[in-house]
C-alpha cells in the first residue's frame, strides 16, 4: 500500500498564491518559482533512492547558507514535536512496533529508512561520523562517534570469525 499522502497541488499552488509577493526576485533561490517541487511521498517514477537524488541534486544548486537554514528549521521542527536528531534516528531504525492495520503509516517510515539505508551518500555518513572533517589541521578533532563506531566494528569482527569458526569446526 503506498504511504500518506499529505500535500498535493492544490494546497502547493495555495501556498504559492499566500506568497507571491516573495516570488518577485528570480535569482534568490529560496524564492524563485522554478523550485523544485516533488511528492515525496511518490514511489511510482523514482523509488526512495530516485527520490534522494532528485532532493541531492536540487540541493546542490543551492547556497550553503540557504542549506544550513532548512537544517536549522528541520531541527527547530523536531524540538516542536519533541524529537531530536537521535530520537528521530533511533525510532527510524526499527525501533518501533507499528499495529499491522497501520501499513500506510510503517510504509512511510520504512520508504525513509530504505531511502538511508541503501542511498549512496550513506558511506560517507558514517565515514564522517566517525572522522569529522578539520579544516586544515586547525584546532581539536572532535571525538564524534568513533568510540562507538569501533565498539560496533569489535562486536561484529567478533561475531563473524566466531560464526567462521563454528563453520569451520564442522
Amino acid at each position: 500500500m503506498p504511504p500518506v499522502h499529505v500535500q498535493d497541488d492544490e494546497d502547493l499552488e495555495e501556498l504559492d498564491d499566500d506568497n507571491d509577493e516573495r516570488h518577485e526576485d528570480e535569482d534568490d533561490p529560496l524564492l524563485a518559482k522554478e523550485q523544485l517541487r516533488v511528492d515525496i511521498w511518490s514511489t511510482s517514477k523514482t523509488g526512495p533512492l530516485g527520490r534522494t537524488s532528485l532532493f541531492m541534486n536540487h540541493l546542490k544548486t543551492m547556497p550553503d547558507l540557504v542549506i544550513t537554514q532548512k537544517l536549522i528549521n528541520i531541527i527547530k521542527f523536531m524540538a516542536d514535536v519533541q524529537m531530536d536528531t537521535t530520537t528521530f534516528l533511533h525510532y527510524l531504525s526499527w525501533n518501533l512496533e507499528i499495529p499491522a492495520a497501520e501499513t500506510s503509516i510503517e510504509g512511510t517510515i520504512r520508504y525513509a529508512r530504505t531511502a538511508l539505508m541503501h542511498s549512496e551518500q550513506l558511506p560517507g555518513i558514517l565515514h564522517r561520523w566517525y572522522k569529522p572533517p578539520r579544516p586544515h589541521q586547525r584546532g581539536v578533532r572532535t571525538r564524534a562517534a568513533r568510540a562507538a563506531m569501533d565498539v560496533w566494528a569489535l562486536n561484529d569482527v567478533t561475531a563473524r570469525i566466531n560464526r567462521e569458526m563454528r563453520l569451520f569446526a564442522r
